[in-house]
Protein backbone atom coordinates (compact mmCIF):
# COMPACT_ATOMS: atom_id res chain seq x y z
CA UNK A 1 0.00 0.00 0.00
CA UNK A 2 1.23 3.75 -0.82
CA UNK A 3 0.69 5.99 1.50
CA UNK A 4 1.50 10.23 2.19
CA UNK A 5 0.00 13.30 1.32
CA UNK A 6 -1.47 14.00 -2.42
CA UNK A 7 1.61 16.30 -3.49
CA UNK A 8 4.17 13.46 -2.09
CA UNK A 9 1.58 10.04 -3.93
CA UNK A 10 1.68 12.46 -7.02
CA UNK A 11 5.37 11.86 -8.13
CA UNK A 12 5.31 8.56 -6.11
CA UNK A 13 4.78 6.09 -9.91
CA UNK A 14 7.31 8.43 -11.81
CA UNK A 15 8.65 12.09 -12.78
CA UNK A 16 6.01 12.31 -15.60
CA UNK A 17 2.96 11.13 -17.34
CA UNK A 18 3.46 11.03 -21.37
CA UNK A 19 -0.01 10.95 -23.39
CA UNK A 20 -0.42 9.94 -26.82
CA UNK A 21 -3.78 11.60 -28.64
CA UNK A 22 -5.41 9.48 -31.44
CA UNK A 23 -8.88 8.36 -30.84
CA UNK A 24 -9.24 5.31 -33.90
CA UNK A 25 -5.67 4.24 -32.79
CA UNK A 26 -5.79 4.67 -29.14
CA UNK A 27 -6.48 0.89 -28.05
CA UNK A 28 -4.14 -0.38 -30.42
CA UNK A 29 -1.56 2.28 -29.66
CA UNK A 30 -1.43 1.33 -25.95
CA UNK A 31 -1.54 -2.53 -26.76
CA UNK A 32 1.44 -1.96 -28.93
CA UNK A 33 3.23 0.28 -26.40
CA UNK A 34 3.28 -2.48 -23.92
CA UNK A 35 4.06 -5.17 -26.74
CA UNK A 36 7.38 -3.23 -27.46
CA UNK A 37 8.39 -0.85 -24.50
CA UNK A 38 6.90 -3.34 -21.87
CA UNK A 39 5.71 0.33 -20.40
CA UNK A 40 2.78 0.49 -18.28
CA UNK A 41 0.11 2.27 -20.92
CA UNK A 42 -3.24 2.94 -19.99
CA UNK A 43 -6.15 4.53 -22.10
CA UNK A 44 -8.34 7.09 -20.80
CA UNK A 45 -9.85 10.73 -21.47
CA UNK A 46 -9.29 10.27 -25.31
CA UNK A 47 -5.49 9.28 -25.03
CA UNK A 48 -2.61 7.04 -24.53
CA UNK A 49 -1.15 7.63 -20.90
CA UNK A 50 2.18 6.26 -20.25
CA UNK A 51 4.44 6.48 -17.12
CA UNK A 52 8.38 6.44 -17.94
CA UNK A 53 11.67 7.85 -16.88
CA UNK A 54 13.54 9.11 -19.77
CA UNK A 55 10.46 10.42 -21.96
CA UNK A 56 12.03 13.01 -24.04
CA UNK A 57 13.73 9.83 -25.66
CA UNK A 58 10.44 7.47 -25.05
CA UNK A 59 8.58 10.20 -27.55
CA UNK A 60 10.40 9.84 -30.72
CA UNK A 61 10.98 6.11 -30.54
CA UNK A 62 7.33 5.82 -29.85
CA UNK A 63 6.04 8.12 -33.21
CA UNK A 64 9.11 6.50 -35.26
CA UNK A 65 7.85 2.68 -34.24
CA UNK A 66 4.00 3.77 -34.93
CA UNK A 67 4.21 5.95 -38.11
CA UNK A 68 1.01 8.02 -38.09
CA UNK A 69 -0.64 6.40 -35.29
CA UNK A 70 0.36 9.70 -33.13
CA UNK A 71 -1.38 13.06 -33.35
CA UNK A 72 -0.38 15.06 -30.39
CA UNK A 73 2.02 14.42 -27.15
CA UNK A 74 1.79 16.16 -23.78
CA UNK A 75 3.33 15.85 -21.00
CA UNK A 76 1.70 16.01 -17.37
CA UNK A 77 2.33 15.75 -13.47
CA UNK A 78 0.75 12.45 -12.58
CA UNK A 79 -2.36 12.92 -11.04
CA UNK A 80 -3.68 11.12 -8.06
CA UNK A 81 -6.37 8.87 -10.79
CA UNK A 82 -2.69 8.44 -12.44
CA UNK A 83 -1.54 7.18 -8.64
CA UNK A 84 -4.32 5.18 -8.26
CA UNK A 85 -4.29 3.22 -11.72
CA UNK A 86 -0.79 2.68 -11.14
CA UNK A 87 -0.98 1.28 -7.85
CA UNK A 88 -4.18 -0.68 -8.45
CA UNK A 89 -4.51 -1.22 -12.39
CA UNK A 90 -7.93 -0.37 -12.16
CA UNK A 91 -9.62 2.52 -13.59
CA UNK A 92 -11.55 5.45 -10.95
CA UNK A 93 -14.48 4.94 -12.96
Amino acid sequence: MVQGSPAELRFAPSAATWSFSKLPTRKSLATGIRQRFGATASTRDGEVRVEIANGHRFIAEVVEAFPGAVDSVGLHKPSLEDVFVHETGASIE
